[in-house]
């Protein structure tokens, strides 16, 4: 079964120069759901983890006025193995629009450890953010985030021998 979090952040900046910092409290309803499919691939040693984003305030791109936000995607993945811990970390820019529809996501993550996923049970987490910088006369930033911290997963697929350990 799927997990998710789901809430809202508030909108902070400071104006100018000085110490002034503005909190803009978002809407009602605003913020972003982050889901990690429990089952994932795997492929010569890497580790396909897919899901879902919806960023529910739609109202961003209207705050905005054509002033472009970025939004970004973190994936992890681990795996114990007979070899040691395979563990990596994907990050995908500009992955998933804040439109209040949920958008389908992939990232493939190669282990940092020196050690090749090999198949079976891991864990994945996702985090999501999409911010904008907002203009004068309230500038600042407004930030929508959400995040699967946990899911177990199945991972499932082929592996090949990399380094002698698979």
């Amino acid at each position: 079964m799927q997990r998710m979090k789901r809430w809202s952040r508030l909108g902070i900046g400071a104006v100018g120069a000085g110490a002034l910092v503005v909190l803009t409290a978002l809407p009602a309803g605003a913020g972003a759901t982050v889901t990690i499919n429990p089952s994932a691939t795997l492929s010569s040693g890497t580790v396909t983890v897919i899901g879902s984003v919806t960023c529910s305030f739609t109202g961003l791109n209207q705050i905005t006025q054509g002033v472009s936000y970025t939004d970004t995607l973190n994936v992890s993945a681990t795996e114990k193995t007979p070899h040691g811990q395979a563990s990596g970390t994907e990050q995908e820019l500009n992955a998933v629009p804040c439109d209040g529809a949920p958008h389908g996501w992939s990232a493939t993550v190669t282990s940092t450890t020196g050690v090749s996923f090999v198949g079976g049970s891991g864990n994945a987490s996702a985090t999501y953010s999409a911010c904008t910088v907002v203009e004068a006369p309230n500038s600042g930033a407004l930030c929508e985030e959400g995040s699967d911290p946990n899911q177990a997963i199945t991972i499932s697929g082929t592996t090949t021998t990399t380094h002698g350990k698979k």
